[in-house]
């Protein structure tokens, strides 16, 4: 056990959680997804923006696109 195992890690993680989260609502939900109806664009930049949802949406057998809260 090393200090990045016990400090870096968690707080790493979480921060990447945030930002993918904080991306999520402000830039693709309330800016991108206002501004464009183009359906290829919101896919791709819901996968690319938000890796680790869409890897988890992936595990479920879900489109990576996907989100619980909104359509498409």
């Amino acid at each position: 056990m090393s200090y990045v195992d016990l400090v870096m890690t968690p707080v790493g993680g979480t921060g990447l959680v945030i930002a993918e989260d904080a991306v999520d609502k402000y830039f693709l939900k309330n800016w991108l997804e206002k501004k464009t109806a183009n359906i290829f664009i919101i896919k791709i930049s819901r996968s690319l923006f938000t890796p680790t949802t869409s890897i988890a949406n992936m595990l479920r057998w879900q489109m990576p696109w996907k989100r619980d809260n909104r359509g498409l």
